[in-house]
């Protein structure tokens, strides 16, 4: 057994594949290693972003919320201003209807009073 060339040969290449397997094996560990860490870091990375996004989400919703809020209260504010003023402008335009029929009235009691004036005088 000693003396076949094959059974150096395998001890050759079992010796070989020891010696080789140290340097690869740390070779292959510290490039898996290095993997891992670009992962946990796109990981990290993607955690930070996506907490970012729901804070930038929550503060986007409470403004949403704040600017529903003051358009109900102008709304509000609106509609009591418009009430308001046609309250008024009803007020206004009662008075001058009033003050016209009171301006007619005059001028047809006017008017027949020289119609009877004339009708007298004839």
């Amino acid at each position: 057994m000693f003396h076949d060339p094959q059974f150096w040969i395998l001890v050759a290449f079992i010796i070989f594949i020891i010696a080789i397997f140290k340097p690869v094996r740390s070779m292959l560990v510290s490039v898996l290693d290095n993997k891992i860490n670009e992962i946990k870091n796109s990981i990290d990375e993607a955690e930070k972003i996506k907490t970012e996004s729901q804070q930038t989400l929550t503060e986007i919703k409470k403004r949403q919320n704040d600017v529903k809020n003051e358009i109900l209260i102008i709304q509000n504010e609106g509609k009591e201003k418009i009430n308001l003023l046609e309250k008024y402008f009803n007020e206004k335009l009662k008075e001058q209807i009033s003050k016209r029929n009171q301006l007619a009235k005059l001028k047809i009691e006017q008017w027949l009073i020289l119609r009877f004036s004339q009708h007298l005088k004839q």
